[in-house]
C-alpha cells in the first residue's frame, strides 16, 4: 500500500509541472555564427527576416537590461538560420515606457512598448527594398 501511495504522490509532482514554462533564462536556438560587418554585408541579398530571442523582455522601472542577453538570428530566402547580427540598427519611439541607449533597455515608467532592430543599413546598400526587421516586445513593470 506504501509503494501506490509514493506512486501517486511522484506521478502528481512530475505531471503538475508539466504545460508550464521553464524557469530561468529563455533558451536560444542552436548555435548559429557570429555575422560581424564583412559578413553581414556579404550575407544582404539573401536576407528574408530577422528573429529576435527573446521577441518579449520584461523588466521593472529603472531596470536596465544589455543588449548582450538579446541574440538577433538572420533568417535567409529558404528559411534556414544563417548567423547571428553582431550589430544592428535600433530604435524605440520617443516618450515610451522604456528607452534603449547606448545598447541598452531602460525601463522608464511602467507599459509597453517595441525595440525595433533593423538590418544594418550599412550591410543593405546592395539592395533597394525596406530592411529587413524585427520587434521584441518590452514589458515595463512598476
Amino acid at each position: 500500500m506504501r509503494l501506490v501511495a509514493v506512486l501517486v504522490i511522484v506521478c502528481s509532482s512530475a505531471c503538475a509541472g508539466q504545460g508550464r514554462p521553464p524557469a530561468g533564462p529563455p533558451l536560444k536556438t542552436a548555435a548559429v555564427p557570429a555575422l560581424g560587418p564583412a559578413e553581414a554585408v556579404a550575407l544582404a541579398p539573401k536576407v528574408r527576416s530577422l528573429r529576435p530571442e527573446p521577441a518579449t523582455v520584461t523588466l521593472h522601472v529603472g531596470q536596465i537590461v544589455d543588449f548582450s542577453t538579446l541574440t538577433i538570428i538572420v533568417v535567409d530566402s529558404a528559411g534556414k538560420d544563417r548567423g547571428q547580427l553582431l550589430g544592428y540598427d535600433f530604435s524605440i519611439k520617443p516618450g515610451e515606457a522604456a528607452e534603449a541607449v547606448p545598447r541598452k533597455i531602460t525601463g522608464k515608467r511602467p507599459g509597453e512598448t517595441d525595440l525595433v532592430i533593423h538590418y544594418p543599413r550599412s550591410a543593405w546598400k546592395s539592395r533597394i527594398d525596406p530592411r529587413a526587421e524585427a520587434k521584441i516586445h518590452i514589458v515595463v513593470k512598476p
